[in-house]
């Protein structure tokens, strides 16, 4: 099971607050869980598919990373070192909205956390596509299907 909710920052929040809130949530029910920058993130299902490709190759001993969480943003920057995957789809200070994927159903506790607005998940128009090099969002889950298969590097 994942769970997938995107959020905004009210002002004066921190990114250092935000990772020390899913470090809590990760350490209280041991599940995956990553904050993934919007310039990452199609929809949904762009997002559930990275998780379920990264938990298969982790699970199965495949997975380049140590962590299920590495893998993830590998599979979804289609990136092969995990570094430099996670500097493009991390969160960052000027993020002010974001997504945060959680392998497991407690997201709900985050939606009253302070300094925290959970909001709709942003439409993924032609602009974003075009800015992360694809046609349309068929393209871009094809894409990464391919990458974590090996097909493409």
């Amino acid at each position: 099971m994942v769970d997938i909710a995107c959020f905004e920052r009210t002002e004066g929040t921190g990114i250092g607050y935000v990772l020390s809130l899913l470090e809590n949530l990760r350490k209280e029910s041991g599940a995956f869980t990553a904050a993934v920058s919007l310039s990452c993130a199609c929809s949904r299902e762009h997002l559930e598919s990275a998780f379920e490709k990264a938990v298969r190759n982790f699970q199965s001993g495949r997975s380049r990373a140590r962590s299920a969480e590495g893998e993830f943003f590998r599979v979804l920057a289609m990136e092969n070192q995990i570094r430099d995957a996670i500097e493009k789809c991390g969160i960052s200070e000027a993020d002010g909205v974001f997504c945060i994927v959680f392998g497991g159903d407690g997201l709900a506790e985050l939606s009253g956390a302070p300094g925290l607005k959970r909001i709709p998940f942003p439409p993924c128009g032609k602009g974003k596509l075009r800015a992360m090099g694809f046609s349309s969002e068929e393209d871009l889950l094809e894409a990464v299907a391919f990458f974590d298969a090996g097909i493409l590097e």
